[in-house]
């Protein structure tokens, strides 16, 4: 695939938005009845939780989100994957359920003054959930992990970070059901930004 090459040669101070963005929609497309079933999974279950449970959705959103990552990462890699790994975050509960409920309330804490630091926490964070799943991290060192990586190249970040705004603030116009869709993409172009990030370092210290 050309995006992919596009991708290898990207270096790790570049921002590569074109071919990151032409290879989360491609990923998107080729896998979309996987993405929008784990993504409509993942609606259900914060929704049905909250429901049953007042805030059962948001406790158990952590290691949904993990394993929606993980499955976004398999995807970028090529690797073989299905709905079954949506529930893969499990194997990590107490990390990734502290790591969701710490970044979302200092976000909100952050939020109360004005919106833009809140999004900043959510963009400084966004990276916390690969940690957790690839080096076994704990909730507090794989958030400082997403903190330095994210902080040691800002720049092509908040690039990143304001095209995945973009896309989902498309998604809300449609009426909100436009989220389904784009939601998936959001976290396919985190993780082809972090797939990127982690090449680079490799090569770096190659």
């Amino acid at each position: 695939m050309s995006g992919h090459s596009d991708l290898e040669a990207c270096t790790n101070t570049e921002l590569c938005l074109r071919p990151l963005m032409r290879r989360a929609f491609g990923l998107f497309w080729d896998h979309r009845a996987l993405l929008l079933s784990a993504q409509v999974t993942l609606l259900l279950i914060l929704v049905l939780g909250n429901q049953l449970l007042t805030v059962g959705g948001n406790l158990l959103l952590g290691p949904f989100v993990l394993g929606f990552y993980k499955i976004s990462l398999r995807i970028a890699r090529n690797e073989q994957t299905d709905l079954s790994d949506l529930l893969s975050g499990f194997e990590f509960f107490l990390p990734a359920f502290v790591a969701n409920i710490l970044i979302h309330l200092i976000a909100f804490v952050a939020s109360f003054f004005l919106v833009i630091p809140g999004l900043l926490v959510l963009l400084t964070y966004c990276t916390t959930y690969f940690f957790i799943l690839e080096k076994n991290l704990g909730f507090w060192d794989a958030m400082e992990a997403s903190r330095a990586m994210v902080w040691g190249n800002f720049k092509r970040w908040l690039a990143v970070g304001l095209m995945f705004g973009i896309v989902n603030l498309a998604g809300l116009l449609c009426l909100g059901v436009g989220l389904l869709f784009t939601l998936p993409i959001t976290h396919l172009l985190i993780t082809l930004a972090y797939e990127e990030e982690i090449k680079a370092r490799n090569s770096i210290a190659e």
